[in-house]
């Protein structure tokens, strides 16, 4: 196996000395097993680059040096220039991917690259794409799951990288960003055929100023995983609009690695609204406060004193389109028949106006993401940074009490009803 010497040690004489921020997020990677080869930890390949301010550049270069070295052959320009740009998005790429705890999805099938395709348009093509990630595998560098037919329809080939080559890609991370290009709204979500919908929208549609605006905005601030916010419905302008950038992805469960970033330098927080699906349903269909601690009320009346079990029972009845649909799903999740049975009527007993597996889901994200983006809005006004975060935004510290009031304020705006939100604030 190959050994990067070089490289290694300027890499991690940067992460000892310049970045002390970094030495913590690895400590908190280096503790999680390579995660599931799952949908839900799927990450899609982006045009990243690194930030023009940034120390790493040298870092990224000698990189990249070395594995041209290894793979150029008797390539002349511009086929040189084009496979070390392959060489740059591809290690970007798994340094984002090693952080977010996430395989990466690569295109490795001739068709993804086909005439008018979104990668044929940003100059990537097959032989280089092929070369770069094959070099990578024989060498051991990542772990590979090739793509295959699934379930009638393609799925794409994953890579994630090993220890050895991520221990190079780890202080490349905090200075990694998308290009912000719009369109900032978008309708559907990206499909095997890499592309996806843009709504048509006149430019000077309030949404679209609206989003344009705060990415105007955010461009000129720094915060890990750095791309601009998306308003994203997921089939229409009726479904599931909120709004998405990467920052979201980086975990904060399993490992608090984004609780652990900055914003422009300083410690972050994440004001978070309290049961908010819940909260929105009773308020826009009864006009009703579900009270300081719905979860909890549901706990004393089933007498299952487990919160997280009735928030996940609580979520999937109102995501799913039907009963059965909801117990099948919590049954994989542990939850027995018996318990949904419970569940469902100590929620009801406590709230009976609750409108159960009707896809609730649906609404509440629309209304999550124009709360979500009145708060972005004001952030402007006030020069506080502010990245979503599904129900949530994170802010510097500084900024928490500021938030916990717009965000209230915006879900009253929203919503109406004469019902505020309960806010909580979350601190690494």
């Amino acid at each position: 196996m190959v050994e990067l010497r070089g490289a290694g040690r300027l890499i991690h004489r940067g992460i000892s000395s310049d970045r002390p921020e970094l030495t913590t997020l690895i400590s908190l990677i280096d503790s999680l097993e390579t995660p599931e080869d799952q949908e839900e930890y799927h990450t899609w390949f982006s045009p990243l680059k690194l930030t023009p301010q940034s120390e790493s550049h040298p870092a990224l270069t000698e990189i990249v040096d070395y594995f041209m070295q290894e793979t150029q052959g008797n390539r002349k320009e511009p086929h040189k220039s084009n496979l070390r740009r392959h060489w740059e998005l591809v290690l970007l790429n798994l340094a984002i991917a090693v952080f977010q705890r996430r395989w990466l999805l690569v295109p490795l099938d001739n068709r993804a690259f086909k005439q008018g395709s979104i990668l044929q348009q940003q100059g990537l093509s097959h032989g280089a794409m092929q070369t770069v990630i094959k070099h990578l595998n024989n060498q051991h560098w990542i772990k590979l799951h090739k793509g295959k037919l699934y379930a009638g329809r393609a799925k794409r080939s994953r890579v994630f990288p090993e220890k050895q080559l991520a221990t190079h890609l780890y202080p490349l991370f905090l200075d990694i960003e998308q290009p912000f290009n719009p369109p900032y709204l978008v309708v559907g979500e990206p499909s095997e055929q890499w592309s996806s919908v843009v709504g048509e929208l006149p430019e000077d549609h309030p949404e679209m100023e609206g989003m344009l605006a705060i990415n105007e905005f955010l461009e000129s601030h720094s915060w890990a995983c750095k791309a601009p916010v998306v308003l994203r419905y997921k089939k229409d302008f009726l479904n599931e609009g909120r709004l998405y950038t990467p920052y979201q992805n980086l975990p904060d469960k399993r490992a608090r690695i984004r609780m652990n970033t900055l914003i422009d330098g300083e410690p972050l927080c994440e004001v978070d609204f309290s049961a908010n699906h819940l909260r929105l349903q009773l308020a826009v269909l009864a006009e009703q406060d579900a009270g300081e601690g719905p979860y909890e009320d549901i706990c004393m009346e089933a007498q299952i004193f487990d919160r997280d079990k009735v928030k996940s029972f609580i979520t999937v009845a109102m995501g799913a389109n039907d009963r059965a649909n909801a117990a099948n799903s919590l049954r994989r999740n542990g939850v027995t028949t018996k318990e949904f049975e419970v569940l469902e009527a100590a929620t009801l007993k406590r709230f009976p106006d609750a409108s159960l597996f009707t896809a609730w889901t649906h609404q509440a994200q629309n209304l999550e993401g124009q709360i979500l983006k009145r708060v972005l809005l004001q952030g402007i006004e006030k020069g506080v940074v502010c990245l979503p975060v599904h129900d949530a935004v994170a802010v510097q510290q500084q900024h928490a009490d500021w938030a916990k009031e717009a965000m209230s304020d915006a879900w009253e705006e929203e919503v109406g009803m004469g019902v505020r939100p309960r806010l909580k604030v979350d601190y690494p």
